[in-house]
């Protein structure tokens, strides 16, 4: 059974948890608040919401000898390097396609980058600010400019998030509560969902987050290909689809049932 017709439950704002936020950029920090970010505050929960921190990367607490959890240092964001490596053959191709190809000819670690991008692949990984037991645990699949992760619970989300990030997804400034319409593969009809939307960090991206319930149901209902389609008012904003999500989902599960 689809995802949505599990009846996805997408977090939404209580103006009273966002009215004392700072006119910053912000954005969902599932993991909670990294080197150079400062949580601002949190979506609203309960009533079998998902709730979940916000964060602003204004660099409040670098230097301040101000901790946030646990003192130890967060693993390498994935996102990021699929991020720069996107930006890094976006710029390239629009400004010269002469000199991409010389890169793939002559720059064996480009032209295996370039390779990842076109075909697509997973990245995994676990916050290792997150002590206890399978708490931290993600999985990215990245092609193209589209990436699809999916976030499992942490000390400051109990449910499980998935993020569709890509080039044609609105980036605001400000991070605000949208209506998308859903389609997955296996749905016969899209699904009207509410979503966080917001600017990646560092990048012209954006982003469409749905909270879900639990990282269970999320797993028992991956494909091995799946593919997903968001539009926001009539307008196709995202559109990927994953392969081996098989193998992901059972790496995945590893990682949140078996602590490793």
């Amino acid at each position: 059974m689809p995802i949505s017709r599990l009846a996805v439950i997408l977090a939404a704002f209580m103006l009273s948890g966002l009215a004392a936020i700072p006119a910053r950029a912000q954005y969902v920090c599932a993991n909670g608040p990294g080197p150079g970010e400062r949580q601002v505050g949190t979506t609203g929960s309960g009533g079998g919401m998902v709730g979940m921190p916000l964060c602003t990367g204004d660099g409040s607490f670098e230097g301040s000898g101000e901790a946030e959890g646990p003192a130890t240092t967060r693993m390498p964001d994935p996102l990021a390097g699929r991020i720069d490596a996107a930006t890094t053959i976006f710029e390239m191709q629009a400004r010269n396609y002469d000199e991409l190809q010389q890169r793939l000819r002559t720059d064996p670690a480009f032209a295996a980058a370039y390779r990842r991008y076109v075909d697509g692949g997973w990245d995994h990984t676990r916050d290792s600010r997150n002590t206890a037991a399978g708490q931290g645990c993600a999985a990215l699949f990245s092609r193209g400019g589209n990436m699809i992760q999916l976030l499992g619970p942490n000390e400051y989300v109990t449910g499980a998030l998935l993020v569709l990030i890509g080039k044609d997804v609105p980036a605001p400034e400000r991070l605000r509560e949208i209506n998308v319409s859903l389609m997955q593969t296996g749905d016969t009809a899209p699904q009207t969902v509410k979503a966080y939307n917001y600017r990646v960090p560092d990048s012209d991206l954006g982003a469409v987050a749905l909270g879900v319930p639990g990282i269970d149901p999320l797993l028992d209902n991956m494909l091995d290909r799946q593919g997903f389609e968001v539009k926001y008012r009539n307008r196709e904003i995202f559109a990927a689809e994953w392969t081996g999500g098989l193998a992901a989902r059972e790496a995945l599960a590893r990682c949140v049932h078996g602590g490793n």
